[in-house]
C-alpha cells in the first residue's frame, strides 16, 4: 500500500487551494484519534482523512467527486477500505456504498465537524 508521503504528495498534485489542504490535514488528524480511540488501523484511518477530497478542486460537481478519486486510488494501489469511506462520505453514492461501517461514518462525521472547528479558529483565533 502507498505510505503517507505518497498520499500526501498525491494530495498537493491536485489540491492547490490552501484551505482545502488545511480542512484535509485536519480530517487526517481527526480520523487518526478516532481510529487510535477505537482500535483501528491510525495509518489507513488517517490517510482516508487525507486523501478523501484530492479530487475536488478539480471536479467539484458531486456527481463526479469522489468517483474520479476512487479511480486515481484505485490505479495507485490504495486498500478498497479507504476508496469505500471516500465514496461513502459523498451523498450521491449511499445507495452503492452506505455508510455501515465505522471508518466510512467516521470520516462522514469528522469531515463536517473539522470543517466548522476550522472555520471558528479562523474567525476567533484568540
Amino acid at each position: 500500500m502507498p505510505t503517507r508521503e505518497d498520499a500526501y504528495k498525491l494530495m498537493t498534485s491536485h489540491v492547490k487551494n490552501e484551505n482545502l489542504q488545511k480542512h484535509m490535514l485536519s480530517v487526517e488528524v481527526a480520523l487518526r484519534f478516532y481510529a487510535r480511540k477505537y482500535g483501528e488501523d491510525e495509518e489507513l484511518w488517517a490517510m482516508t482523512g487525507l486523501l478523501h477530497d484530492c479530487d475536488y478542486e478539480e471536479y467539484p460537481d458531486l456527481k463526479e467527486h469522489t468517483q474520479v478519486l476512487a479511480q486515481w486510488l484505485r490505479e495507485g494501489g490504495y486498500d478498497e477500505r479507504i476508496i469505500y469511506a471516500i465514496l461513502a462520505h459523498n451523498d450521491l453514492n449511499l445507495s452503492t456504498h452506505p455508510r455501515n461501517n465505522l471508518l466510512a461514518r467516521a470520516l462522514y462525521a469528522c469531515d463536517e465537524i473539522t470543517g466548522m472547528i476550522t472555520a471558528t479558529a479562523l474567525v476567533r483565533p484568540n
